[in-house]
């Protein structure tokens, strides 16, 4: 289970790859060949370095909720 009680998500519709997510949240986020990050591990970070690397993506495209 995770020790981080938040959900995830990205939008890939929005998402313009500027890889803010992956930078602020490093081992969080990974980016794909294509650009578009992905969540690989939760627990990589703080929560509140995960909300910090989401309120970077400068097109609002990851969403984090409290469970």
């Amino acid at each position: 289970m995770s020790k981080n009680r938040i959900r995830v998500t990205i939008d890939h519709d929005k998402c313009i790859g500027s890889g803010n997510c992956v930078f602020n949240a490093s081992g969080v986020f990974e980016q794909d060949d294509e650009g578009l990050p992905h969540v690989i591990d939760i627990d990589a970070q703080t929560v509140k370095t995960i909300e910090f690397a989401a309120l970077s993506c400068p097109v609002n495209a990851i969403t984090v909720e409290h469970e």
